[in-house]
């Protein structure tokens, strides 16, 4: 029988491979596993520029033993003071974390293979970024969706 993945490891990677990146670090103030951000305390809105990572789907794979899933990153950015959408630090946002995740599963990666201690990456592919109005009213994002197909260790 086999061992079942823990989705919070794969969120684990991905949100280790953005937090260590000094270059996106400095783009962004915080970064949040899961699709809700957080509030700052005697705030009411979250504190922009902001990062979600979390897991759309994640369907096994029974005859590879593996997890085909999809996780979404978003950065959301306050709109410009004319009131639209500041697309330039949106999309310099999603082209670094393009830069970080996609083919990372390779040796060869820029920043090296994803890892996390009990999984295996096999597929990762940034498929595509979309810019997009946000929930909020004053701020838009962009999100990223990845590819992703995992393997358990041993």
């Amino acid at each position: 029988m086999t061992q079942p993945i823990n989705p919070d490891h794969i969120l684990s990677a991905l949100y280790r491979r953005l937090s260590g990146d000094p270059g996106f670090r400095s783009m962004v103030r915080t970064i949040d596993k899961g699709p809700r951000r957080r509030v700052p305390a005697g705030q009411s809105r979250p504190a922009n520029p902001s990062c979600t990572v979390h897991i759309l789907t994640s369907p096994i794979d029974l005859e590879l033993d593996t997890v085909r899933c999809t996780a979404v990153v978003n950065v959301y950015m306050d709109d410009l003071a004319d009131g639209r959408m500041d697309a330039l630090g949106l999309g310099q946002r999603a082209e670094r974390v393009i830069h970080l995740l996609h083919r990372a599963h390779l040796p060869t990666h820029p920043a090296g293979r994803l890892e996390y201690d009990t999984l295996r990456f096999l597929v990762v592919h940034a498929q595509e970024s979309l810019l997009l109005p946000s929930d909020l009213d004053g701020e838009h994002l962009v999100s990223i969706r990845v590819s992703l197909v995992v393997q358990r260790k041993g």
